[in-house]
């Protein structure tokens, strides 16, 4: 039997072949991604979703991670900004949920780096599955958002 209170349940996606995580309850849902959107919106971080712009948050481009020449990201993450603002994530393939013990979470504190990835990782863990070992980094939402927030207006005062 598992001990409930000792399980952390969290999104793991891919991004760049890396399997990337947050807390499930930082994620208000998944959904298709818009197809209607405006691209001129699109190349400025924003999103049409319904009757909302939201801002979109496109870790590969925002952590310069490589990835497959123009990969499809058919679904859409949403999550609350540092301000409860909707925010959107774009995925390539529906997330996934897992739980995995707090014990297997590594904190990690870095000092300093020149990877934009470990900047705003907390925390790693290995999981084994019945056909893979992932290793997963559970990224610090609102470091995300503010990286964003800041490369976002230093390229409109640019």
């Amino acid at each position: 039997m598992h001990d409930d209170s000792k399980l952390e349940k969290l999104i793991v996606f891919a991004i760049a072949n890396y399997d990337l995580a947050l807390p499930i309850d930082q994620v208000l849902r998944v959904i298709n991604y818009p197809l209607d959107t405006s691209k001129s919106l699109e190349k400025i971080g924003l999103i049409q979703c319904g009757r909302h712009t939201i801002r979109a948050v496109n870790l590969s481009q925002q952590l310069q991670l490589e990835t497959p020449d123009a990969q499809p990201l058919p679904f859409l993450m949403l999550v609350r900004g540092i301000d409860q603002e909707l925010c959107g994530i774009p995925v390539s393939a529906p997330p996934d949920v897992i739980e995995i013990s707090i014990e297997a979470l590594q904190p990690l504190e870095w000092t300093s780096t020149t990877s934009p990835l470990l900047k705003v990782v907390s925390h790693t863990a290995v999981v084994k599955q019945t056909d893979e070992t992932l290793s997963i980094l559970l990224l610090d939402l609102y470091q995300v958002l503010a990286d964003s927030t800041q490369k976002l207006l230093g390229a409109s005062i640019a």
